[in-house]
């Protein structure tokens, strides 16, 4: 919730004097979706991955929350492999699936 406020209230900071109310309420709104929707998840346990348990602790609720959304999807032989940096494909495959479960929270998805 505090990413997506200080994401648009740093956008909103720039324009504010220029911005007329009914944009202005529009956006606030549009937070607020956002951030019921990112905060409205279901608990994951990641035990689909065989190797959850290499997660480290201080990573492991971020996991959850993006296994949750759909945005981990793990390897051919069912690991997650937490300790391995990404590579570019799997850091844009992962990006665009938080992107496109955003647009679903706006409503803004292609159903």
């Amino acid at each position: 919730h505090a990413i997506v406020d200080n994401a648009i209230d740093s956008a909103l900071s720039e324009y504010d004097k220029k911005m007329d109310k009914a944009i202005k309420a529009a956006l606030l709104n549009d937070r607020h979706r956002v951030a019921s929707c990112l905060l409205g998840y279901k608990q994951d346990n990641l035990d689909r991955f065989r190797d959850k348990n290499d997660t480290p602790d201080w990573a492991v609720e971020d996991w959850k929350y993006l296994d949750s959304i759909g945005v981990l999807e793990g390897d051919e032989k069912g690991n997650l492999a937490p300790n391995r940096a990404a590579t570019r494909s799997e850091a844009a495959k992962m990006s665009a699936r938080v992107g496109r479960y955003a647009a679903s929270c706006l409503g803004m998805d292609d159903k």
